[in-house]
């Protein structure tokens, strides 16, 4: 019986900054409801000026916020 097929993929997150992107993108995709998902690469040039601390930060802003969402492409967009 073969059941290599069941094996877990390994991540390929090789990095803080992809490991924080990761972070916003299963808390964005997961509300984006009936709009397509955040590809990591789109993601990934909006913050693209952003260093890991202001990422790590903004983060933990987003999360203490009523709408993580909301508050993510209010404060993004200023």
């Amino acid at each position: 019986m073969d059941l290599s097929q069941y094996e877990l993929k390994k991540s390929k997150i090789s990095s803080e900054r992809q490991l924080i992107l990761k972070d916003f993108l299963d808390r964005l995709n997961s509300e984006r409801g009936k709009y397509p998902e955040i590809k990591p690469g789109r993601l990934g040039m909006m913050m693209s000026l952003m260093t890991n601390s202001q990422m790590r930060q903004f983060y933990h802003e987003c999360l203490y916020a009523k709408n993580f969402s909301k508050f993510f492409w209010w404060k993004f967009k200023k």
